[in-house]
């Protein structure tokens, strides 16, 4: 009898006689269920392809999960799905990354878009407070 390094003797032969004991299975049945006791337990390896998750993209970027998420949806950054997992391209985010990055090494300073320049002109300085406004 083969045995599975994870799985003891006497668990074997305890998942075999209450096998015996259901007289519904067939035999053909219940040698399949044997033989998937045998079977090493682990999981087969990964086959996805290489590459980052959005969680880990958005750490190495330093943005929120849900930035990742608009841009792949914007297709800023090159994705695919496995078992409902994002998997982004080390390439993608790598060039983004650079986008990201401006001449100086920094995040560039998006400036105002212009529908929201006219709000500018009207900004007023906060007026000085007296010395008793401040103490109250």
């Amino acid at each position: 009898m083969k045995t599975s390094p994870s799985m003891k003797p006497a668990t074997r032969a305890a998942i075999a006689s209450i096998l015996d004991m259901d007289g519904s299975l067939s035999p053909a049945h219940r040698a399949r269920i044997l033989a998937a006791c045998d079977s090493p337990s682990d999981p087969p390896p990964d086959t996805a392809s290489p590459g980052m998750t959005a969680t880990e993209a958005a750490q190495y970027l330093g943005v929120h999960p849900a930035t990742v998420g608009r841009w792949i949806q914007d297709n800023k950054l090159e994705a695919t799905k496995h078992a409902g997992r994002f998997i982004l391209s080390p390439e993608s985010v790598e060039s983004l990354r650079a986008d990201l990055r401006g001449a100086n090494g920094s995040r560039p300073v998006q400036p105002l878009p212009e529908r929201l320049g006219h709000l500018a002109a009207h900004v007023k300085a906060p007026a000085k407070r007296s010395r008793k406004a401040r103490r109250n």
